[in-house]
């Protein structure tokens, strides 16, 4: 098991106290032949992590390879499922399926307590996605996701919704596109007082806040950070803490954002790209290109919501 020390880059004195004295960040094992590295993009490497309590460790997809593991620090990883395809988001909705953005399959699909799957969204307006993306929770139990239209056209010629967007499935599965302009947006997540989607976009290196209105719609959005600068990285998948911290890839590593998006410090990750973050058991798991990273945080766990997975002690 490889650890080392992590290296900071404060912006606020409140940074380096969110992390366990001496706390050391612990990479996953190697030898899974995770296809990412250096030059890899979004969809290439590890993505769709999502915290398991009851196992005490994450869930995660390799997507080049069309497979899902699982891993907890100290051990060694698991292999859940060979053949997942390639599912870049992923979240347990609130009956307790685990449901993902299955890119070749351009479909958002769900994994049933017996195991079958249930296709919750294929199509809008008759049109079929491009590569369904990120996924999140909302917190009336919709669920909210990215489609990202390809640099390249897609293999299945049949004509495609129009442009990348962000859609909301609503608790009776009607499918609605929301009016978040964005043009190429890459994670999303909702925040800690459940009143703004929080949105990506990794090409401008920015993050948008959009008010959540009466029936899950979504209000005028205003750009709340961008994290650009020396180093690789873009912002992707997210994870928010009980306080309304936001943990997020950036230029360089991991960034860390007040609520209002004022920076509190960068986590540096000088050998891969993060792509999806989440929080759990004390620990902040960094899912980049070439495998994941676990380090220990201060404060408890947080029961608010499947999205909102920690809180730092008063």
């Amino acid at each position: 098991m490889k650890s080392r020390s992590a290296v900071l880059t404060a912006f606020s004195s409140d940074f380096p106290a969110l992390f366990a004295p001496g706390a050391r960040l612990t990479a996953m094992p190697d030898g899974w032949d995770i296809a990412g590295g250096d030059s890899a993009g979004w969809g290439r490497g590890v993505a769709g992590l999502i915290w398991i309590e009851a196992e005490g460790g994450v869930a995660f997809s390799d997507t080049a390879h069309h497979r899902r593991l699982f891993w907890a620090p100290g051990q060694d990883p698991e292999l859940l499922s060979q053949a997942a395809g390639a599912i870049t988001g992923a979240t347990i909705d609130e009956r307790g399926r685990f449901v993902s953005g299955d890119w070749h399959g351009r479909r958002i699909i769900a994994e049933e307590q017996g195991g079958e799957t249930t296709i919750l969204a294929n199509r809008f307006e008759g049109k079929p996605f491009h590569r369904p993306a990120d996924i999140c929770n909302g917190p009336d139990g919709s669920l909210y996701f990215i489609d990202q239209k390809p640099l390249f056209p897609p293999s299945d010629p049949a004509p495609a919704v129009p442009g990348s967007a962000v859609y909301r499935i609503d608790r009776d599965g009607r499918v609605e596109r929301l009016a978040i302009n964005l043009p190429f947006p890459g994670g999303l997540a909702y925040d800690a007082a459940r009143s703004r989607l929080i949105v990506s976009a990794p090409r401008e290196r920015t993050l948008h806040a959009f008010p959540l209105t009466a029936g899950g719609q979504v209000g005028t959005g205003t750009r709340l950070a961008t994290l650009g600068g020396q180093g690789k990285g873009a912002p992707h998948g997210m994870a928010i803490d009980g306080d309304g911290r936001i943990f997020v890839g950036g230029s360089g590593g991991l960034w860390v954002l007040a609520p209002d998006g004022t920076p509190i410090g960068v986590l540096h990750l000088t050998a891969s790209r993060v792509t999806s973050v989440t929080i759990g058991g004390g620990r902040l798991f960094i899912a980049t290109t070439v495998g994941i990273g676990a380090i220990e945080l201060t404060g408890k766990p947080s029961a608010d919501s499947a999205c909102l997975l920690y809180t730092s002690d008063a």
